[in-house]
């Protein structure tokens, strides 16, 4: 019992110091894109509206979310979102090593709000979900389709709204720049990614724990 306890509080106390650095980290991007923003003569909706449309901004928003959550109360939110999210930060990651890293480079607090939103916070999620959270439940296999909704809806409301406001959160999906027949082809990747990924996490939480693994006790 003591060694249980002892395992939850720390998740706990990790989780807090977690959602902190998370919350930090967003609102410091907030911060740059509201100044970039202005100078080039942006609105602050038009600014506002713009940083919820990075799939990065909401990854790791859901994330730290989750991070907060589990600090307040955990074992946090339900194990099916914790494994979600550890799928959708894990394409964060590598969609930005596969797809953007060569096309830019950002210096100064950019450069560092880069790499801690694409490289270090999407490996932290992922190992902590793997020692504390994996083992909240053995998921069913046809979860894997249905984390493939969110990301259809952004994908879609991504097009959509570029289309209209003549603004694409990525190059990939402006259909101007690369043409449909490369989009669709993103597309297709991408849910093949989340797919395979998400059935590979799926698998996760029905083996046997890891032998130094700490899962968070359900109340």
């Amino acid at each position: 019992m003591t060694e249980t306890t002892n395992q939850s509080g720390a998740a706990r106390a990790i989780a807090a110091i977690l959602a902190l650095l998370g919350w930090v980290l967003l609102a410091l991007q907030l911060y740059l894109s509201l100044a970039k923003g202005h100078v080039d003569g942006k609105s602050t909706t038009e600014i506002i509206t713009n940083y919820f449309s990075f799939f990065t901004i909401l990854g790791n928003l859901l994330i730290t979310l989750i991070f907060t959550s589990i600090a307040i109360a955990p074992p946090g939110p339900g194990p099916s979102l914790q494994a979600a999210a550890a799928v959708y930060i894990t394409i964060v990651g590598a969609g930005y090593s596969l797809l953007l890293r060569s096309v830019w480079s950002p210096e100064g607090l950019q450069k560092l709000l880069n790499i801690m939103h694409h490289d270090v916070m999407p490996i932290v999620y992922v190992l902590f979900w793997i020692v504390f959270a994996r083992r909240l439940r053995a998921l069913p296999w046809s979860s894997a389709i249905r984390w493939l909704i969110a990301p259809l809806i952004y994908l879609a409301y991504s097009i959509v709204r570029g289309s209209i406001a003549r603004w694409y959160p990525y190059h990939f999906l402006d259909p101007r720049s690369v043409g449909w027949p490369h989009i669709f082809s993103i597309i297709a990747g991408f849910l093949v990614a989340f797919l395979a990924l998400g059935l590979a996490t799926i698998s996760l939480t029905r083996s046997e724990p890891l032998a130094d693994s700490a899962e968070i006790p359900l109340p």
